[in-house]
C-alpha cells in the first residue's frame, strides 16, 4: 500500500475507533455548520458523550451537516415519531379504538337474563367519565337489574403489562402504567398530597376517587427544603396498596400524583360497576354465561384473536369511539406519553398481523415498515416497543431522518408534523431555545432516558428552507441540564445556518 493511500486508511481506522465517523467536513456540504457542529461536540460535558447528528434538506435530500449519522443510538421518546410514522401507514390516521358493553341474554321488564360484558378495544384514553356515560345508556335502555355478572373482556391484547427491559421501579408511576386491552385513565389513580403543618409531619395524602380494595399511606414527610426526592408514589408490587414516599418542604403546594394501577382492567370494571349502581341498576355476582377468553397477567400471547363472533347475539348498550389516530397523535405526542404509544404498538400487532397485541408483534410490525416501507438498513434499528422506554430500542440518525423524510412525502405528513411540539412553544419543547430563531420554527419529538438525550424532527430555516434533523445523545454523564442547552445549540446552528 502506499503511502497516502496507507495513510488516508489509517485515519478512516483511527475514526472508527475514536467514534467520530461522519465527522469531517468532507461529508457534508456545508463545511461552515460542520465545523459549528464540531465546535460544540467539543464543549464539556458533550465531550465525553457519543453524539450523532444528521440534517438534510427536505426538498432535495442534500446533507447539510453529518456526525456519527450510521451508529445506533439509544432514541429514548423519539421513537414515538417511527411508532406514529408505522400506524399512520399501517392503520391509517382516521383509525379509532372502539370499546363496548354487550348484554348477553334477552332483556324483558327491565331484567337482564344473562350478563353485562365490557369488551376492551384498547384504546388508551378511555375515562372514569365515559364508563359513567355507559351506565347512562344502560338506564336508557330500560334496564332495571342484571341476573348474572358483570364480565370484562381484554382478550384482544395479551396482558403483559410492562414491555421488554423496562424499569421494575417506575411501575408505580404514571410513564410506566400497566398495558391492557381495557384501561381507564390511562391506569392511573389519582392521588392528592398536601403540607403538613411543621418540619417533621407527614405528608397528606388521599384518593381522590377510591376504587374498592385500594388503599393509601404516606410515609413522606415535612422539611426545609428544597429535596432531590421529592414525595411522589410508589407501591407494592403485586398489591393495590400506594405508599407515599419523599419529602415536601413547607409552603409547597397542594399537588396531584397519578398513581399507577395494579391492573388496568379490574379497575375499569369497578369503575363501571360503581357507575351502575350508582346509576340504580342492581348487578348479581356469579356469571351465567361463560367467562371471556382472557388471557393470564404477564404472559407473552401471540396467539390468533378471540373469535369475533363470540357474543353472537349479545345485544349492543354502549359503544365508544376514540377520537382518531392523528387526533390522539396530539395529544401524545406533545406530552410524550407512553401509555398511549403502547396502546398503539400492540394494536399493531393486531390489525397487522392478526394476532393478539403484544409487544413482540408490534414490534415486528414497526421493524418491517421501517424496513419495508420507509427503506432503512435493517442492522441500523432494533425495535422492541413503542415509546423508546427500552433501553434496547436503538435507531441511527439516518434511519430516524429517513423515516421523517418518508411521512412529509405522505398524505398525512403536514397533520403528522403539526402534532409534533414546537420548540419554545409547547409540550416537551415548551422551554427550550428560548430567545432564539429556533421558537415556533422547530417541531419535533425530544427524548430522554438515562444517559440518552435526543431531538428529531422538522426545522423551518433561515436560509435552506425546510430541514429534516436527528440530534442524539449517549453516554451522557452527570448533569443532564448541560447536554439539553448544548443539544439546543445543534438545531440553533441548524436553524441558522448560511
Amino acid at each position: 500500500m502506499n503511502g497516502p493511500r496507507a495513510l488516508k486508511a489509517a485515519v478512516a481506522i483511527l475514526a472508527l475507533l475514536l467514534g467520530i465517523a461522519d465527522a469531517s467536513p468532507a461529508r457534508s456540504t456545508d463545511a461552515a455548520l460542520q465545523s459549528t457542529i464540531g465546535s460544540i461536540a467539543r464543549q464539556s460535558p458533550l465531550d465525553r458523550a457519543q453524539l450523532g447528528v444528521l440534517a438534510i434538506d427536505a426538498q432535495t435530500g442534500k446533507v447539510l451537516v453529518a456526525r456519527q449519522a450510521d451508529t445506533p443510538f439509544m432514541p429514548a421518546s423519539t421513537f414515538k415519531a417511527l411508532l406514529s410514522v408505522a400506524a399512520l401507514h399501517i392503520v391509517g390516521p382516521q383509525f379509532r379504538f372502539n370499546t363496548q358493553l354487550l348484554a348477553r341474554g334477552p332483556l324483558e321488564n327491565g331484567v337482564v337474563d344473562g350478563d353485562l360484558i365490557l369488551v376492551g378495544g384498547g384504546d388508551p384514553l378511555l375515562s372514569s367519565d365515559d364508563l359513567s356515560a355507559a351506565a347512562k345508556a344502560v338506564r336508557a335502555e330500560g334496564v332495571l337489574s342484571v341476573r348474572g355478572a358483570l364480565l370484562a373482556d381484554a382478550s384482544l391484547f395479551d396482558q403483559r403489562r410492562w414491555g421488554p427491559d423496562w424499569a421494575w421501579d417506575g411501575m408505580p408511576f404514571y410513564y410506566q402504567a400497566p398495558i391492557q386491552a381495557l384501561s381507564v385513565d390511562e391506569g392511573t389513580l389519582d392521588v392528592a398530597i398536601g403540607p403538613g403543618a411543621r418540619t417533621g409531619d407527614a405528608v397528606n395524602a388521599r384518593l381522590i376517587s377510591p376504587v374498592a380494595g385500594y388503599s393509601i399511606e404516606s410515609r413522606a414527610v415535612m422539611g426545609a427544603g428544597p429535596y432531590e426526592d421529592p414525595a411522589r408514589c410508589s407501591r407494592r408490587i403485586g398489591t393495590t396498596e400506594f405508599v407515599i414516599v419523599g419529602r415536601m418542604a413547607l409552603g409547597e403546594p397542594a399537588q396531584t400524583l397519578h398513581c399507577t394501577v395494579e391492573d388496568s382492567v379490574a379497575v375499569a370494571t369497578a369503575r363501571l360497576r360503581a357507575a351502575l349502581a350508582h346509576e340504580g341498576i342492581a348487578l348479581g355476582t356469579r356469571a351465567m354465561g361463560s367467562l371471556p377468553p382472557n388471557v393470564p397477567l404477564d404472559v407473552i400471547d401471540d396467539a390468533p384473536l378471540p373469535s369475533s363472533a363470540r357474543y353472537a347475539g349479545a345485544r349492543i348498550l354502549w359503544a365508544h369511539q376514540s377520537p382518531t389516530l392523528i387526533e390522539i397523535f396530539g395529544r401524545m405526542l406533545p406530552k410524550s406519553d407512553n401509555f398511549i404509544a403502547e396502546h398503539i404498538l400492540k394494536m399493531l400487532a393486531v390489525e397487522s398481523l392478526s394476532q393478539r397485541g403484544n409487544f413482540i408483534g408490534g414490534a415486528t410490525a414497526v421493524q418491517r415498515f421501517a424496513v419495508e416501507q420507509a427503506g432503512i438498513d435493517k442492522d441500523s434499528i432494533d425495535v422492541e416497543d413503542g415509546s423508546g422506554l427500552s433501553p434496547a430500542d436503538r435507531i441511527t440518525p439516518r434511519a430516524l431522518v429517513t423515516v421523517l423524510a418518508w411521512a412529509a412525502k405522505q398524505p398525512y405528513g403536514a397533520a403528522f408534523a403539526a402534532a409534533l411540539p414546537r420548540a419554545g412553544m409547547d409540550g416537551t419543547l415548551a422551554g427550550r431555545m428560548a430567545g432564539s430563531d429556533a421558537v415556533g420554527r422547530v417541531r419535533a419529538k425530544s427524548g430522554y432516558l438515562l444517559h440518552a438525550i435526543n431531538l428529531a424532527g422538522y426545522a423551518q430555516t433561515l436560509h435552506h428552507g425546510r430541514v429534516i434533523f436527528a440530534v442524539m445523545i449517549n453516554d451522557a454523564t452527570g448533569d443532564p441540564s448541560p447536554y439539553f442547552d448544548l443539544e439546543d445549540q445543534i438545531v440553533e446552528a441548524i436553524v441558522d445556518a448560511r
